[in-house]
C-alpha cells in the first residue's frame, strides 16, 4: 500500500531533524505509525511534515535522517515569508503547504492520504476536490473545536465546512477530550469515525532517578511547566495540604517557562526540600519515578485518558483527576472506561481545597492500597499494548485504500454469466485482492453464494422507477459506487449492466473491462439498448467476448486492440462413480433462447421408438408453466422432469447419457461445457457459435440446424441405438473440455485485466 502521510513538524520530532537521528518525543502515536510503515515491506511511505509558522529552522525540501529510510520533505511555514506580508504570510504560508501536498498526491498516486489535524485544509482540499481516499487524524479535540461547533464567526463556519469533507475515515484519539459527541456533530453523517484509546509500551524497563525523595508521600506530576497544564494548581493545592500532612513532598517531572518561578515560590514558602523538580526525563525514567511516587495528580483540563494517564494506569498508580464535564463530552468517555475506584474525582481545575481533600484523601496507605488493586484490574481489561494499537490503526488503513477490483452485475442469479463472475471473484479473493460487488438486485434473487471478505453494494430504490429515469438514477448509484470504493479495475458483465457502467465511469481513473456474454448480432435486448451497445463500448478499455464469433461481431464498433476472447473456466468436474443412465439433459434457463420447445417435440419422437429413456430439464424461467403444458400435450409428461434450478448441476452431469442444447443464440455456455467435462455426448445446435470450438460434428458430438426438432430427433434415434458412439463422442467431448478447467478462472482472465493480450 502506497501512502502519503502528512503531519505537523511537532517540537519532539524537530529536535530528530536538527540532530539528524530520528529519536522522537511526544505525539507517540504518530511517531510509532511512521516507525512501523517505514519497516513494513506492505508500505510504501512518503512522509510530509508542514512546519510550523514560529519555527526560525530552515530545513532543505528533501530531508535524510537516520533512523528512517523512507522519503521525508518539509514544507517551510509562515516565518520563512517576508514581514512586510504582515498578518497575510500565514494564509499564503497555508496556500503554500496545501498546493506542495496536492502536487505531491498527484505524482505519488497513493493509495491513501493521511492528514493529521492542524493540516485540516490540504485533507479538506483532496478530499472535496480529487479522487484521494483521506484519513484525518483528529489527536484529541481542542477548547477551540469544541467552541466552533455552535460559534456563528465565519472562521468556525469554515472549519464546520472543512470538517465535513467527504473523508474516507477520521480518527480521533480517544483521549476524554469529547471526541465521539464532537465528530457527531461536526463530521458527515455517512463518514467512518473511529475513536482509538493509545496503547502504552508493557515492557519498558526503568532507569533510575536520583534526584526522588527517599521517604515520604510523594505526589507526581508530569507536564510542561505552563499555566495551560495546570502546574499552579498542583502546587497551590500541595502547599495547602502540606500544612497538615508533614511527610507530604511533591514531584515535578517536566520542564517549562514557569520552573523557575516555581523553585523561586518554593524557597519563599520554605518547601524546597520537599519540591522535587527533576526536569525533562526520558520515559525509561518516568515509569520509575510513577514505581517510586505514591499517588499521580492529572489536572488536564480537556480530559484525562492521556498517554501520561494510561502510563500512570498501566503502572497501577492511584490517580487524582478532575470530575468530567458533559456539556462539552469532556471524560465522559474516562467515565465509562475508569471506574470511580481507580481515578479519584475532585471537582474542577481551580479549586484548590477540593484537590487538596483530594490529595489528603490518598494520605492514607489503605485507601492508596485499594486504588492500587482497582487500578491493576482496570489496566488489564481496558489498554492496549503499543502493538496491538498500531494493529488497530492498520486495519483502518486496509478498510480505507482503493478496491483492487469492483465487479457489477445485475444479480447473482443462476445463469453462465453469474456464476463466471462469483468464480473470478473467489479465484481474486485467495490472490489477497480487495474486491467490491455491485449489483442492481439485492440478495433476495441470488443463486451462487458471495464469496467472503467480498462488500456487496446495492443500488437501492432503483427498481422503484422505470425508463430513462431509472437508468439514469443507475448510471449515478453505479458512478457514486465506484467513486466510494476507488477501485482499480472494474469489471461488468452483461450488456445492459455494461453499458450503465460505461457512462458510470467516464472521467473515473479506473481501468473498465467489460464482458459480453453473447453475440450481439444474435441477441438483442431492445431497439434503444442495441443502439447505446454500439456507441457506449468504444469507452470501455476491454472488451471481452467468450466466443471469437462475438469477438468478429464486435470489431464493427470496438477499436480491434481493445477486444480479448476470454474462454469460461470450468470448476474441474468431480470422480465419475456412477452408472450413466438412460437420460437425455438440458440445462439451462427456461427462456425463447434457449429454445426448449424444439427439444420437447425431438423427445416426443424419440419416446416412441425408445419409451425407456427420459428427458430432464433443469432451470426456471418464464416459460416454466408453458413447457409443462407442452410436455403434457406431447404425451410425454412422465418421461420429462422438471427440476428448476439445480446447486450442483454435477449430479445430473453425473447420470446423463447426452446433453442437448438447442439454443437459438449462445455464446459460451457453461452448462453444455460442464456436462461435456463429465462424458456427456453433447447434440448442440447450430446457432451455438460459441460452443463449435469444442463441439466438433461426429467427432466430438452431434450439430443440428436450428429449430429442426426432426433433425434433432433423427440425430437422438441414431445416438441411443448406438452406444459405441455414446461412449465416442462423451470420450472426446471431456478430452476437448480439459484445457478449461486445467486453468483457473483468473488465469484465463489475466491477459483482459493486465491488458497483455490481443484479440
Amino acid at each position: 500500500m502506497k501512502i502519503l502521510f502528512v503531519c505537523r513538524l511537532y517540537s519532539g520530532f524537530e529536535e530528530s531533524l536538527q540532530n539528524g537521528v530520528w529519536k522522537p518525543k511526544g505525539a507517540p502515536t504518530i511517531a510509532r505509525m511512521i516507525e512501523h510503515l517505514d519497516a513494513s515491506k506492505d508500505h510504501e511511505l512518503e512522509l510530509i511534515f508542514t512546519q510550523k509558522g514560529a519555527s526560525d529552522t530552515l530545513y532543505p525540501s528533501h530531508v535524510e535522517i537516520e533512523g528512517l529510510a523512507l522519503k521525508l520533505h518539509v514544507l517551510r511555514g509562515h516565518n520563512h515569508l517576508p514581514a512586510w506580508l504582515g498578518k497575510f504570510r500565514e494564509k499564503l504560508s497555508d496556500l503554500y503547504q496545501a498546493s506542495q501536498i496536492i502536487w505531491a498526491y498527484h505524482r505519488i498516486k497513493p493509495d491513501i492520504v493521511y492528514c493529521d489535524r492542524v493540516n485540516i485544509f490540504p485533507a479538506s482540499l483532496l478530499a472535496r476536490f480529487t479522487n484521494a481516499r483521506v484519513i484525518w487524524r483528529v489527536m484529541g479535540v481542542l477548547e477551540e473545536m469544541h467552541q466552533a461547533v455552535k460559534s456563528d464567526h465565519w472562521r468556525a463556519a469554515l472549519s464546520r465546512f472543512m470538517w465535513r469533507s467527504p473523508f474516507k475515515s477520521v480518527i480521533c484519539t480517544l483521549d476524554g477530550s469529547g471526541g465521539g459527541p464532537w465528530m457527531d456533530h461536526v463530521l458527515s453523517k455517512n463518514t467512518p469515525r473511529h475513536l482509538l484509546l493509545n496503547g502504552v509500551n508493557k515492557n519498558l524497563k526503568e532507569e533510575q532517578v536520583n534526584l526522588l525523595p527517599h521517604k515520604g508521600v510523594k505526589m507526581l506530576f508530569v507536564g510542561r511547566l505552563e499555566a495551560l497544564k495546570g502546574i499552579e494548581e498542583f502546587v497551590d493545592a500541595f502547599y495547602s495540604a502540606a500544612e497538615t500532612h508533614k511527610n507530604l513532598h511533591a514531584v515535578i517531572a517536566g520542564d517549562g517557562s514557569l520552573k523557575n518561578k516555581l523553585i523561586e515560590d518554593a524557597k519563599n514558602k520554605g518547601y524546597a526540600d520537599r519540591v522535587h523538580f527533576l526536569g525533562s526525563i526520558s520515559a525509561p525514567e518516568l515509569k520509575y519515578t510513577r514505581q517510586n511516587t505514591d499517588f499521580y495528580v492529572s489536572l488536564n483540563k480537556q480530559g484525562n485518558l492521556s498517554n501520561v494517564n494510561l502510563e500512570a494506569l498501566s503502572d497501577h498508580l492511584p490517580t487524582i483527576v478532575p470530575c468530567s464535564h458533559t456539556d462539552k463530552g469532556i471524560d465522559i468517555d474516562t467515565d465509562k472506561l475508569v471506574p470511580d475506584d481507580v481515578f479519584y474525582r475532585f471537582g474542577t481545575v481551580g479549586d484548590t481545597q477540593a484537590l487538596s481533600n483530594a490529595i489528603s484523601h490518598l494520605m492514607d496507605e489503605k485507601v492508596r492500597a485499594s486504588y492500587r488493586q482497582a487500578a491493576q484490574k482496570c489496566a488489564a481489561h481496558i489498554l492496549p499494548s503499543w502493538t496491538t494499537r498500531i494493529e488497530q490503526e492498520l486495519q483502518i488503513y486496509e478498510d480505507t485504500k482503493p478496491y483492487d477490483f469492483a465487479l457489477t452485475i445485475a444479480d447473482l442469479g443462476s445463469g453462465g454469466a453469474q456464476k463466471i463472475a462469483v468464480s473470478l471473484m473467489n479465484d481474486l479473493n485467495q490472490a489477497g485482492k480487495k474486491i467490491a460487488l455491485i449489483t442492481l438486485k439485492d440478495n433476495k434473487s441470488d443463486f451462487h453464494k458471495l464469496p467472503q471478505n467480498i462488500k456487496r453494494i446495492t443500488l437501492e430504490h432503483c427498481n422503484e422507477y422505470k425508463g430513462i429515469l431509472a437508468n439514469l438514477l443507475r448510471i449515478y448509484k453505479i458512478r457514486k459506487a465506484l467513486k466510494d470504493t476507488g477501485a482499480k479495475c472494474v469489471i461488468s458483465f452483461i450488456a445492459p449492466t455494461n453499458i450503465l457502467c460505461v457512462w458510470a465511469a467516464l472521467g473515473l481513473n479506473n481501468r473498465l473491462i467489460i464482458s459480453e456474454r453473447n453475440d450481439p448480432t444474435r441477441q438483442s435486448f431492445g431497439q434503444m439498448w442495441d443502439k447505446l451497445r454500439r456507441l457506449s463500448y468504444r469507452f470501455a478499455d476491454r472488451v471481452t467476448a467468450n466466443s471469437q464469433n462475438a469477438v468478429e461481431s464486435l470489431k464493427a464498433y470496438v477499436p480491434e486492440h481493445k477486444l480479448h476472447y476470454v474462454p469460461n473456466a470450468l470448476t474441474p468436474p468431480p470422480k465419475l462413480n456412477k452408472q450413466k443412465d438412460k437420460t437425455i439433459l438440458i440445462v439451462g434457463r427456461l427462456h425463447e433462447q434457449k429454445s426448449h420447445q424444439t427439444l420437447l417435440k425431438a423427445f416426443a419422437k424419440v419416446h416412441q421408438d425408445h419409451p425407456d429413456w427420459t428427458l430432464i430439464i433443469a432451470g426456471e424461467g418464464p416459460l416454466d408453466n408453458q413447457l409443462k403444458e407442452q410436455a403434457a400435450q406431447l404425451n410425454i409428461a412422465d418421461a420429462t422432469t422438471f427440476t428448476g434450478v439445480v446447486k450442483n448441476p454435477y449430479s445430473l452431469y453425473e447420470t446423463a447419457s447426452i446433453f442437448v442444447l438447442p439454443s437459438i443464440h449462445e455464446g459460451t455456455p457453461n452448462a453444455l461445457l460442464e456436462a461435456m467435462s463429465c462424458s456427456c455426448a453433447p447434440i448442440i445446435s447450430d446457432a451455438c457459435e460459441g460452443a463449435m470450438p469444442f463441439v466438433k460434428h461426429e467427432e466430438s458430438g452431434l450439430i443440428f440446424k436450428t429449430g429442426d426438432y426432426q433433425q434433432l430427433a433423427d440425430q437422438l434415434n441414431s445416438l441411443i441405438s448406438t452406444p459405441e458412439k455414446i461412449v465416442q463422442y462423451s470420450t472426446a467431448a471431456k478430452e476437448h473440455t480439459k484445457p478449461l478447467y486445467s486453468r483457473s478462472t483468473i488465469e484465463i482472465w489475466d491477459d483482459a485485466i493486465n491488458a497483455k493480450g490481443q484479440s
